[in-house]
């Protein structure tokens, strides 16, 4: 690196995760095009490819913004032990600037201090950083993690993988703590009218105007109002046992009993939709079922409008 900095150089910056990963990519200005990333099959929290240009960082949030924070140093900082889930450390390439790329496309870009005219080895050291809210503001299943990752680098060697802290949570212990069954993702249709939820293949009729449950027990319907131009997301979570239905910071639409055939509960955001999400149930269990739906977002300090479905086998 050339030149000399009186200090570390920080950039910080949100990038979008998707699918609990994102990659870093070292770009040159002669690049006529950014590399693309090659698949790395080791389990690791930052996995570099065999060219060691890229490097795959893994998220705990499957889809969602993470706060990062670059530090470039001279030479390696020194060891600063804090709360951090995890802290590990690899080696890529660099040359001009780092760039972000995640699977959807979406790319962003971090300047590398200095005029490099040529790729060389960095060591990459990655803190993570998981803060939750408190039990009850969210509903159960709804594990809302504002995730941070500071990057310090510095030129080095290449050299071995090293793992500082070792990871104290791993995606899936929530799970297995909770009791979830399954998760699915509900596509809502725009706009959106309602959304029904229902046992068995086909769609319950409903009758009446607002919230309801169909005569057969079999599903209910739940409107989908009040959102503006606001897009719609939202999610179906199933459990083996039952949980208070707490969510302070979210509005509960509706509480129901449900009974019908099958072991899934499936979801349409509008009562003619020809598509719908299937979210298993519990294998071993039998109706009825709780279900509790949840919304938030009216408010205009949120993008988004978001619904929350959580299920579980009735008096468990």
């Amino acid at each position: 690196m050339e030149g000399n900095m009186s200090g570390p150089v920080r950039h910080e910056t949100k990038f979008y995760a998707c699918y609990s990963q994102y990659w870093m990519i070292g770009t040159l200005d002669s690049d006529d095009e950014v590399p693309e990333p090659e698949d790395v099959s080791a389990e690791r929290r930052v996995d570099v490819t065999h060219k060691g240009r890229a490097a795959k960082v893994e998220t705990h949030a499957q889809h969602g913004d993470v706060n990062l924070v670059f530090e470039f140093h001279e030479q390696e900082p020194a060891w600063a032990p804090g709360e951090w889930q995890e802290v590990v450390e690899n080696s890529m390439r660099l040359a001009n600037e780092v760039f972000l790329l995640n699977m959807d496309e979406e790319s962003g870009t971090i300047p590398v201090p200095g005029e490099p005219v040529e790729l060389a080895w960095w060591r990459v050291r990655l803190h993570v950083r998981l803060e939750r809210d408190a039990a009850g503001v969210h509903p159960v299943g709804h594990d809302e993690v504002r995730e941070t990752h500071v990057v310090q680098l510095w030129p080095a060697a290449k050299s071995d993988s090293e793992i500082l802290v070792q990871a104290t949570e791993k995606v899936g212990d929530v799970w297995e703590e909770l009791g979830i069954v399954a998760l699915e993702s509900i596509g809502f249709d725009e706009p959106s009218e309602s959304l029904v939820l229902h046992l068995g293949d086909s769609v319950p009729e409903f009758t009446g105007e607002g919230l309801q449950v169909s005569a057969d027990g079999r599903g209910v319907r739940v409107l989908t109002s009040g959102w503006g131009e606001k897009d719609l997301r939202g999610v179906g979570v199933s459990f083996n046992r039952s949980f208070p239905p707490e969510a302070s910071g979210w509005e509960k639409e509706a509480e129901v009993t449900l009974t019908g055939p099958g072991q899934v509960l499936r979801m349409l955001p509008n009562s003619d939709s020809e598509w719908a999400a299937e979210l298993p149930l519990p294998e071993d269990e039998s109706e009825p079922w709780h279900v509790v739906v949840y919304a938030r977002g009216r408010n205009p300090e949120r993008e988004e409008g978001e619904y929350h479905v959580t299920v579980w086998p009735e008096g468990r």
